[in-house]
């Protein structure tokens, strides 16, 4: 909100809980943000650009326009830039299952990522830790990004004591979890 804005990477095994954390963060917000949320799905031909593809409604018309024409480095990505680093009130882009995204969604990542510092704008990607090793494109995007600008955060497994605990707080046992 301050006009920083930021990359932050969420990572992870599968069914860590980022979705989890992401859905409070939301609801925690109350509105302050305008939060656009899409994800990469796990295609044997992955879309390209498929999270922007899919936020077309949320998009002014020329920018959804310069979505589906395609032309990333000509168009789109400058025009999606200016959109966020002029955002009021300030946007949160949430673009989930990274490790799943098509080389032109990880340019647009690796674009913004780099441009965010000035803008009303911050950059949420989730991913499987575990895939990191298996996608050099993906690997390479991430070193890319602005490191000053960048938070990462790598979320654990519950230690046994606090799946007791949730679990005492739902009035379950916490045996066989």
């Amino acid at each position: 909100r301050a006009g920083r804005g930021r990359c932050v990477l969420i990572a992870g095994e599968a069914g860590i809980g980022k979705t989890s954390l992401l859905d409070a963060a939301m609801q925690a917000d109350q509105g302050a943000v305008q939060w656009l949320r899409a994800g990469c799905d796990s295609l044997h031909t992955p879309r390209p650009l498929g999270p922007l593809v899919d936020l077309c409604d949320a998009f002014p018309e020329p920018l959804a326009r310069a979505v589906h024409a395609g032309k990333t480095y000509n168009g789109l990505f400058p025009a999606l830039l200016a959109w966020v680093r002029n955002a009021e009130p300030a946007r949160v882009l949430v673009i989930e299952d990274l490790h799943w995204a098509d080389e032109a969604t990880l340019d647009c990542v690796r674009y913004l990522g780099r441009r965010l510092t000035g803008a009303g704008c911050a950059l949420v990607l989730t991913l499987r830790s575990e895939q990191l090793e298996a996608q050099p494109p993906l690997r390479t995007t991430l070193a890319a990004l602005n490191g000053e600008a960048t938070t990462r955060i790598e979320l654990k497994a519950l230690s046994p004591a606090a799946v007791a605990m949730l679990a005492r707080r739902h009035h379950r046992s916490a045996e066989g979890l």
